[in-house]
């Protein structure tokens, strides 16, 4: 594979038992992305005991795909973080499995990325997410402003582009919230004093009527409240580490676009 160049992206995939979805996926986004930036894909297969691993072995053999496979599951957000420690390429770049976004959006991200030090994070207007999902989300959203002055219109979105330095600088940070892992990241962004900027994305129910692995129906309520707890540890590290004039005791510099 040749070395990277100054805009190459690498776009990032965890995936779980995903063999629903994952090809369409990984195919619509390298058709619509690659005449637009020099893209490669890292796809980190969490454990998977379906159809995954053939279809990502398929995959890499028509397109510049590399495959990790956990021996044992990592979660969403250990997944995340081990792809993010093995991307090479100047700018990384972040999309789910299940079908949830437009791949042209992931252009209009890597169009308005403008600094090293700037964090380019979709903002889903409106959410197809079902409504249990979508009030969790808000309650968490209203908890960050209150507790983190973070004034993101949404936080938890996984599209998302950055400079891979920086975010391989923080990424291993998140260790209180593996499920709800950029929520915690972005808190951790901001709090060592770089900037985002929200760009309007579209938004569809996951492809095939398919679940989120992380927000499963009867899992509900254990997933809440580890991720509470883990809010409550974040908050407590950042209380606990801030100074006077921290990035965090001050507005956010932040953008938005649509």
């Amino acid at each position: 594979m040749p070395e990277p160049t100054s805009e190459e992206v690498t776009i990032v995939v965890p995936c779980r038992n995903e063999e629903a979805t994952l090809e369409k996926v990984i195919r619509e986004c390298w058709e619509t992305c690659s005449p637009k930036m020099q893209v490669r894909f890292l796809a980190v297969d969490d454990d998977s005991d379906d159809g995954t691993p053939a279809i990502l072995s398929k995959l890499a053999r028509s397109m510049p795909l590399k495959v990790v496979r956990n021996d044992s599951p990592l979660g969403f957000g250990g997944a995340l973080t081990k792809g993010i420690s093995l991307v090479s390429t100047p700018w990384v770049a972040f999309n789910d499995a299940d079908g949830q976004y437009y791949p042209e959006d992931l252009n209009r991200l890597f169009e308005a990325r403008d600094g090293a030090d700037r964090m380019i994070t979709g903002w889903r207007v409106r959410r197809a997410d079902p409504k249990i999902r979508t009030f969790i989300s808000l309650i968490f959203q209203i908890m960050n402003r209150v507790a983190f002055r973070l004034r993101m219109k949404d936080i938890t979105t996984s599209l998302k582009l950055g400079r891979t330095d920086r975010v391989q600088e923080i990424a291993p940070q998140v260790v209180f919230m593996n499920g709800s892992f950029w929520t915690e990241f972005m808190v951790r962004w901001v709090n060592a004093g770089y900037s985002y900027r929200e760009v309007q994305i579209r938004h569809k129910p996951r492809a095939n009527n398919v679940r989120s692995k992380v927000f499963e129906t009867g899992r509900i309520g254990r997933l809440v409240l580890h991720q509470f707890v883990g809010f409550f540890r974040l908050f407590t590290a950042i209380r606990g580490s801030r100074v006077e004039g921290s990035p965090l005791s001050t507005a956010n510099r932040v953008q938005s676009s649509k």
